[in-house]
């Protein structure tokens, strides 16, 4: 009697078996699905960032140029004004000078503290973890405490 019973008990183990061998290859296939699926958004999500910050960028850089050329036209003009007061009330022509370049430093300290100011910004937003980033992360967390 031990015989026939025996192979029942097996062929449902196999079946059982079979069973779970389908379950675990239906959950990879789904899981391929969803890291596939995060995967293309993640893509979308860096190619949206990575868009807007070129954005900023050519922003930036028009902005810089305009303000350089602009910059440049003014410091003439007032260096020639500048000078010809200091001329006309007999301030010898190197106090207007001096005060230009003091002018000049004073501008260029500024131009150089808005600069930063812009490259901490594009620093900032270029490594700041959109949602779609962080849930990946939270995703591999996931998976390795699972299969711990």
């Amino acid at each position: 009697m031990n015989g026939p019973e025996t192979s029942r008990s097996t062929g449902s183990y196999e079946a059982q078996d079979q069973g779970l061998l389908t379950l675990f290859a239906e959950l990879k296939d789904g899981l391929l699905k969803l890291l596939h699926q995060e995967l293309s958004l993640a893509h979308v999500e860096i190619e949206r960032r990575t868009k807007g910050v070129g954005q900023a960028i050519k922003g930036l850089s028009k902005g810089v140029t305009v303000t350089a050329i602009s910059g440049i036209v003014t410091a003439l003009a007032g260096a020639n004004l500048i000078v010809q007061l200091f001329v006309a009330f007999n301030f010898p022509e190197w106090v207007g000078w001096a005060f230009l370049m003091t002018l000049g430093l004073l501008a260029l300290f500024i131009g150089q503290s808005m600069c930063q100011s812009a490259t901490l910004a594009l620093r900032e937003e270029s490594s700041a973890e959109g949602p779609l980033i962080a849930s990946l992360k939270e995703d591999k967390e996931w998976l390795e405490n699972k299969l711990k």
